[in-house]
């Protein structure tokens, strides 16, 4: 049925073809290239020519085609004119609905301002868009610039207390001070402390088993420790192990009557200084 804004007119208005055109898949106005076969077809100058077409999915399009000026004369509100039905040949392959004249050259008015409105909507949210993100990385180059000129700020300030007149001289000096500083500190090693290694050893010393200390001795190389024990010396060798960090060496034993005594050398463990 036809409706003051959807046109359908007979079949008997328009111009039919069917082209070869293997690959090609769009419906809508005929393209440029595709003319030339049109016109076998069509009357007139192919200028004075409105043309559609649609694929009928084996490689060939069926092409309605109009004069120019019979659209002249439509309503200015008109939105589509199509065909009430197709011509014989084409019925059953297509329908009328695809056949759409109002289209290309011919898209009527309201149709076109309504897509430039979308378009530029559209154009109009990306810029807003592009606005907001420009803002944005503004606002950040801001916040890095301002923490740029801090630091260099601090870094006049601590090469000033080093040097007020900041030559490359004077800061080249205190680089190479602070540079022996460094190696100094990294070599020295902790002084040693007599007490708490001699404390470490009588916290080892079994207590259990009957002795009688000789004499202590503890240096940073070591300690030496002489004991004197009735009897068996095993029990007493047995029960005494060395404090953390430290190694027995093989004890030397020398017998009196029914007493024997000990000469014990304690060393540092590898790589652990008491």
């Amino acid at each position: 049925m036809t409706s003051p804004t959807h046109l359908r007119w007979p079949p008997e208005r328009f111009y039919w073809s069917v082209l070869e055109a293997p690959g090609f898949k769009q419906a809508g106005p005929l393209p440029i290239g595709l003319r030339p076969a049109l016109d076998e077809d069509v009357p007139g100058e192919p200028e004075d020519m409105h043309a559609v077409c649609y694929p009928m999915g084996d490689g060939r399009l069926a092409v309605c085609a109009i004069a120019k000026a019979d659209l002249a004369g439509i309503d200015a509100d008109a939105l589509s004119l199509t065909p009430a039905r197709v011509p014989p040949f084409l019925d059953g392959a297509v329908s009328p609905d695809p056949f759409n004249l109002l289209v290309g050259d011919m898209e009527p008015a309201p149709i076109r301002r309504a897509r430039l409105r979308r378009h530029a909507v559209r154009a109009a949210i990306a810029l807003l868009c592009g606005s907001l993100v420009t803002a944005g990385l503004l606002r950040r180059t801001a916040h890095w610039d301002s923490i740029a000129a801090s630091a260099a700020q601090a870094g006049d300030m601590v090469v000033t207390a080093v040097d007020p007149a900041g030559t490359a001289q004077g800061l080249a000096l205190e680089l190479a001070r602070l540079r022996r500083a460094t190696e100094t500190v990294s070599r020295a090693r902790p002084t040693f402390d007599a007490a708490l290694a001699l404390a470490d050893l009588l916290k080892a010393w079994p207590v259990g088993v009957p002795s009688k200390p000789q004499s202590v001795t503890v240096s940073g190389a070591g300690a030496t420790i002489s004991v004197a024990v009735e009897g068996d010396a095993a029990p007493f060798l047995k029960a005494l192990a060395p404090p953390p960090g430290w190694t027995l060496e093989e004890p030397r034993l020398s017998a009196v009557e029914n007493i024997t005594r000990l000469t014990l050398q304690l060393r540092p463990s590898q790589g652990v200084r008491p």
